[in-house]
């Protein structure tokens, strides 16, 4: 077999294989849908305490860290989930009571409802994201000092060595991203390194109030995010007519991977040579418009060939257009002689729509050969199947034999690969269910013990609390009767004040009634010793050391 050169090998090349082959490195963003009953599950996977951890190094666990938020994320958001289902039933239980008795019993009924609106394809209203790159990446030069040497074993088995400063590199710009995307809805994140690539783990959480209704007195709360990302963008095309039509819309995944691409084309980040992934969805939707292209066009000539009074067998629509091809293909043989003179590129061009008739080859793939190169290249993969465009265009019904054949053979070997498959689902979806009933019944385990607590601590509450309305009771009586005893002394005291004034005022009267009666015996005694002292009366007063009669003098 001959080798292949550049351009047929880079052809054989996957979208990613290319880009680390030009030095590119292709980034990946992954949304999904979770309910807030999921987080604690999310947080103890970060934490390595449940699921599948035989890919984990737990030599490196250590490494891996919170960007944003916290562990108890998940509490968190459980707290915010039961506190809206609370509040919007009584904000809907007030709002029916009156106005709408019917729908108030069937709200009372129903209970407690998800706070936010529901969709078919979403678990929930919180999304869990996913950032990373290829870890090519991350492989440190050959000149990367050894303090920024990260060295672990991959899942080859072989030894690979990142480059710390490129870990802390794309952790920012990440982080970066995230934050500009989501802004304060962005409730979490963390970098895990125990893996075989550095990714970003977050998660995403948005509410909205709504205002009070008839049905909800109070308002509504909900979990809501309003992202681009979730709602899609149209695409418009220009028409016929030179106006802008929408052909379609782009939906999360190819949006995030768009504005992942962007960001990482800024020119602070260039270097990083951090690209988008690959444009799955746009080359399909591509491959769509082509082929449809194709069968107006194999619609067209076969409409001709009705015009042209060319008596076409009845069968269905697939089956008469391979008829046209095959009376086409005769036609040019019959005008050439043979086979062998058709045109090289006519033979192949026939020989592909042939193909394409029969199912082999897809229209997509067929229109994306527009060159006489690209249609060679093509119709070689077919060669050692179906032979030359030559024995193709020439056998048609062989060509279909074979391609019955191989299209049996693919069906037995998806059946059987579906089968395989199915088993293992089965297994799995079993194992899932027993996983699940028992994670159930420890979950009611759990709720009953809960439960019981709760009962006890409620009776243990209720007996402190009649101890403590028995203890405010009698002091209580206390005070009261303190009051009582303070009200009576009062009165007593009061009682006391007025007989001690009474005693002054008495008292008072008699020390003024004993100063009279002084005064007066002092006067006698003045009187009796003027008649027995000789001398004059002024020298009986020196002597005596007395006042005049009528000033009463005091002695102790």
């Amino acid at each position: 077999m001959e080798p292949l050169n550049h351009s047929e090998r880079m052809k054989s090349l996957t979208y990613a294989e290319r880009m680390r082959s030009d030095g590119k490195f292709p980034a990946v963003l992954r949304y999904e849908s979770i309910h807030p009953n999921d987080v604690a599950g999310i947080i103890a996977h970060a934490l390595r305490e449940i699921g599948n951890v035989d890919h984990i190094d737990f030599t490196r666990q250590h490494l891996n860290r919170i960007l944003l938020g916290s562990n108890d994320i998940g509490k968190e958001l459980k707290l915010e989930y039961e506190s809206m289902r609370d509040h919007n039933l009584a904000s809907n239980l007030e709002g029916l009571r009156k106005t709408r008795p019917k729908d108030h019993a069937r709200a009372l009924l129903a209970g407690k409802q998800e706070p936010w609106d529901p969709q078919k394809k979403s678990r929930g209203p919180l999304r869990e994201l996913v950032l990373t790159v290829h870890r090519d990446f991350y492989r440190a030069a050959d000149d990367c000092p050894e303090k920024f040497r990260l060295k672990f074993l991959d899942d080859t088995g072989i030894e690979a060595v990142f480059d710390t400063r490129k870990i802390e590199e794309f952790t920012d710009a990440g982080l970066g991203f995230l934050r500009q995307e989501h802004g304060e809805t962005l409730r979490y994140a963390r970098v895990d390194l125990d893996e075989q690539s550095v990714h970003i783990h977050a998660i995403v959480a948005g509410h909205r109030e709504h205002e009070p209704s008839v049905r909800f007195a109070t308002g509504r709360k909900l979990f809501q995010l309003d992202h681009r990302f979730i709602r899609g963008e149209p695409i418009m095309r220009e028409g016929k007519d030179g106006k802008l039509k929408k052909v379609g819309m782009k939906r999360g995944y190819e949006l995030a991977q768009d504005a992942v691409g962007e960001w990482f084309a800024q020119d602070r980040y260039k270097h990083m040579n951090i690209v988008r992934g690959e444009a799955r969805a746009a080359a399909e939707r591509e491959a769509r418009e082509i082929a449809v292209e194709h069968f107006k066009e194999a619609d067209a000539a076969l409409k001709a060939a009705g015009k042209d009074g060319l008596k076409i067998p009845d069968g269905s629509k697939n089956a008469k257009k391979m008829w046209v091809l095959r009376r086409h293909a005769e036609k040019l043989i019959a005008e050439k002689g043979s086979a062998k003179k058709v045109r090289k590129d006519d033979k192949e061009s026939l020989a592909l729509d042939m193909l394409v008739e029969l199912g082999v080859l897809s229209a997509g793939e067929r229109s994306h050969a527009t060159t006489r190169r690209e249609r060679t290249a093509l119709l070689a993969r077919f060669t050692e199947q179906f032979g030359s465009a030559e024995e193709i265009i020439s056998e048609p019904v062989l060509a279909a034999r074979k391609a019955l054949k191989t299209e049996r053979e693919q069906i037995e070997t998806a059946q059987n690969v579906f089968e395989l498959e199915h088993e293992k689902r089965m297994k799995e979806f079993h194992k899932w269910l027993d996983d699940e009933e028992k994670r159930h019944r420890e979950i009611d385990r759990l709720n009953e013990k809960i439960r019981k607590k709760q009962a006890a601590e409620h009776d243990e509450i209720e007996e402190q609390r009649l101890e403590l309305r028995a203890e405010e009771q009698a002091l209580e009586a206390a005070r009261e009767a303190g009051r009582q005893k303070a009200e009576k002394y009062a009165r007593g005291l009061e009682a006391g004040y007025r007989e001690v004034a009474d005693m002054k005022k008495r008292l008072g009267s008699l020390i003024d009634y004993a100063f009279d009666l002084s005064s007066k015996i002092e006067d006698l005694a003045t009187a009796v010793d003027y008649e027995r002292v000789p001398g004059s009366r002024e020298a009986v007063l020196k002597v005596k050391k007395i006042k005049e009669p009528g000033q009463p003098q005091r002695t102790k």
